[in-house]
């Protein structure tokens, strides 16, 4: 007899039967590291994500059903196009995969220092220099191509067209998603198979101060030398390595024990709050053209003259010799 269970198509189902099939293909991130990873994060709607992984758009999914239909999933992706089959199977609206989930490459990260017009002059003198087919060429080849279909392949050709025409009328221009991008976002998740640091390095400039972030890497090693970089430039404050530790029991009677065949590790997850280095006096509200003060060490003048008496204590020894025998001396001196 075979049973078959229906279940919701929700960020941790999905999550386990990814990493069931091929834990490769999801970096290894399990559904408690996940849900570990969007907690840190603070993903909750109305909020805006800035993303970036390579879990086939598992994270990049798992965020837009936290976020609903408020907010943004800025998703940033590395090539030709975004990795993101996992996304059709959390069952979002269509108003939610394209208004919701917004895909940008990260050659748009150095375009931001630029303005609009200085861009589309750019642009223009791409096009100029590389045309491209007409309209009217363009629907010539479409017709050529739909007289092969059979009847059936016409009716999906035209359902398929229609659904991108569709998504491309709501789906924001590459001018909205700079905007986006140079008022900054209120979160940053890292889920990605390269190494963490530079991908952190290069994403934190567009985390607003005071946000959180979540980098989540299989191994240990370079979430270290990661949290020794944002150590030393003090970009960042709370930071907190931590390891994802889950154990599945089977419970059968006096036969309960841990599942024999489970992974020992479910990955490491580095997480912290992005502050500002260098403030400026404009920066703060409180003074409005004072820095605050640098604090004061606790009891100066007592450890001045503590510092003081320590360095004045000495021993010193000499040696003489005469001619009735040797004698040696000893003297302290304390100073304050």
């Amino acid at each position: 007899m075979v049973r078959v269970r229906v279940a919701r198509c929700e960020a941790s189902n999905i999550m386990e039967t990814y990493f069931d099939k091929n834990p490769l293909k999801v970096c290894g991130l399990r559904e408690d590291s996940l849900a570990q990873l969007l907690s840190y994060a603070n993903v909750h709607a109305g909020a805006r994500v800035l993303v970036f992984e390579s879990c086939m758009g598992v994270v990049a999914g798992a965020v837009a059903q936290r976020l609903g239909d408020r907010g943004q999933a800025l998703v940033a992706y590395d090539g030709q196009q975004a990795g993101d089959n996992a996304v059709s199977r959390y069952n979002l609206s269509l108003e939610a995969r394209t208004r919701v989930i917004v895909n940008f490459p990260l050659d748009t990260i150095p375009l931001l220092a630029q303005s609009e017009e200085a861009i589309a002059a750019e642009e223009a003198a791409f096009l100029s220099a590389n045309p491209r087919l007409s309209e009217e060429t363009c629907a010539n080849m479409a017709a050529q191509r739909q007289q092969r279909y059979t009847p059936e392949q016409q009716v999906q050709f035209n359902a398929k067209k229609a659904e991108r025409e569709a998504r491309r009328a709501l789906r924001p221009s590459p001018a909205q998603v700079r905007q986006w991008l140079r008022e900054g976002c209120d979160s940053l998740v890292i889920a990605s198979k390269y190494h963490p640091e530079t991908v952190l390095l290069r994403l934190l400039p567009l985390l607003l101060p005071s946000r959180p972030f979540a980098v989540y890497c299989e191994h240990m090693e370079p979430l270290v030398g990661c949290m020794h970089s944002l150590q030393r430039s003090g970009d960042a404050c709370a930071l907190q390595l931590s390891s994802c530790w889950y154990r599945e029991f089977q419970v059968l009677p006096n036969r309960t024990h841990p599942t024999m065949d489970m992974r020992a590790c479910g990955g490491y997850i580095l997480t912290g709050i992005k502050v500002l280095n260098n403030a400026r006096p404009e920066d703060c509200p409180n003074t409005g053209t004072e820095a605050p003060p640098a604090k004061r060490v606790k009891h100066g003048a007592r450890a001045e003259g503590y510092r003081a008496g320590r360095e004045g204590k000495g021993k010193g020894k000499g040696k003489g010799k005469g001619k009735g025998g040797r004698g040696r001396g000893r003297g302290r001196g304390r100073g304050r």
